[in-house]
């Protein structure tokens, strides 16, 4: 009899022990699939931010500056969960700022490969606000990664959650600044500059040649002392570049800077039409005393590709598809190229030069030339990646006519490529031929 019951009470401890474990096992599937259906996958990446002490509109009505630290975040990717804690949180942009849907800047801990971007510990949450296809930037970017330009990282889609509640899609990159995973310089010396004249009310201005405001933005040397000296070092540089564009020194021009870099920045920029790219988010970049200067990478395409979702500073005609945007001189003043010192006057300079006209039309032929289907096939599957959660976005946001400005802009893309095969595919405009 004792032996029965012995055997009865083993078999019941056995049962207790597979039920807990099983209930261990089972219960953190059940909170993941909670989880997961907390952030329905829409196709693209999920993330949300849960923060610490501080409600969303709290940081919407403060200064973009305030850093908020010792969030959490959550990131679902098809049925995978990553969690990450120590979050910093803050806002960004200048404009975009202001705007109901807000930009966001995330700092990790550490460097962390987000959506198999590489590694970064600052990366941004682009709100796309001001673009209805939500799609401008990564176009812009899909031509950039065509050239084969430096530093340029394609962002990823993703869906932002603060606290669980929904804000909307976003599209997330690497933050532009001396990293590994951003602008890798590796002298000591090494620089990154912005020029950004639009903004010159808000000082911190290196003002050039040509009356230009210059912003440093990060040094591989975090000293200040040596920062400054570096800092000037690369004036010096550019500003001996300005006064050789300006008297038409292509020979000075190519001992100062890399020619081949501020070709491709021109390219992407020019042929999106990108009202910002003269004026702000302009970057140069020094890896050394002894580097030559480079333009790049590109950034900021939110009002390009045709968007006249704001009221630019010149008219509509401006930006017409087929318009070189840089050689138009309505750009710096009625009265000529010293009455407006907003939009960079470089790369109408450097346009005035039959040498750098010409390694634009060989680039062009050698790398886009020919492969405008394969650009829009690429922008149309971009689109089908986005388009769910896309109309999401607009439900929460109030757009209106959002596919209307996708067909739009996919139609101002095809026609844009017809005129650059006009212009810089075809060697028969004689002004336009190496000499």
């Amino acid at each position: 009899m004792k032996v029965k019951k012995d055997w009865l009470l083993v078999l019941f401890v056995g049962v207790l022990v597979l039920i807990v474990g099983v209930g261990l096992l089972v219960k953190p599937l059940v909170e993941k699939e909670g989880e997961l259906a907390r952030f329905p996958d829409r196709g693209v990446p999920r993330m949300n931010i849960t923060l610490n002490g501080v409600s969303l509109d709290e940081i919407k009505a403060g200064s973009k500056e305030t850093k908020y630290e010792g969030n959490e975040l959550s990131l679902y990717e098809g049925d995978e969960m990553k969690e990450f804690g120590g979050v910093e949180v803050k806002g960004r942009g200048n404009s975009t700022w202001m705007q109901e849907k807000k930009p966001y800047q995330i700092k990790f801990s550490q460097k962390v490969d987000l959506l198999g971007m590489g590694k970064n510990k600052k990366w941004v949450l682009l709100a796309n606000y001001l673009d209805k296809s939500l799609i401008r930037n990564d176009v812009a970017m899909l031509l950039a990664e065509m050239l084969e330009t430096e530093y340029n990282v394609k962002g990823r889609f993703v869906e932002v959650y603060f606290n669980g509640e929904y804000e909307g899609l976003y599209y997330v990159l690497p933050k532009i600044e001396i990293a590994k995973g951003s602008v890798d310089l590796k002298e000591p010396d090494g620089v990154l500059f912005e020029l950004d004249t639009l903004h010159r009310h808000a000082g911190g201005c290196y003002e050039s040649y040509l009356k230009e405001c210059l912003i440093l933005k990060d040094t591989v040397t975090k000293e200040q002392d040596i920062a400054q000296v570096m800092a000037i070092n690369f004036m010096e540089d550019f500003n001996d570049f300005e006064k050789a564009i300006k008297q038409g020194d292509y020979k000075k021009v190519t001992e100062l800077i890399d020619i081949n870099s501020f070709v491709r920045y021109f390219l992407v920029n020019e042929f999106t039409v990108n009202p910002d790219a003269y004026s702000s988010s302009f970057y140069l970049y020094k890896d050394g005393a002894d580097s030559k200067i480079y333009a790049g990478p590109v950034w900021d395409f939110d009002l390009a590709l045709g968007n006249r979702a704001w009221n630019w500073q010149v008219d509509e005609d401006f930006f017409s598809v087929e318009e070189e945007m840089v050689r138009k001189k309505e750009a710096f003043g009625l009265e000529g190229l010293n009455e407006d010192l907003v939009i960079s006057k470089i790369f109408y300079y450097l346009e005035e030069m039959p040498r750098f006209r010409g390694e634009l039309m060989l680039t062009f032929q050698g790398r886009l030339s020919g492969r405008k289907s394969e650009f829009i096939e690429k922008i149309r599957r971009e689109v089908e990646k986005i388009r769910i959660a896309m109309v999401i976005d607009n439900e929460k946001w109030g757009i209106e006519k959002s596919e209307t400005d996708l067909e739009e802009l996919i139609e101002w893309v095809a026609k844009r490529y017809d005129f650059f095969e006009k212009v810089y595919g075809s060697n028969d405009d004689k002004e336009n031929k190496l000499l």
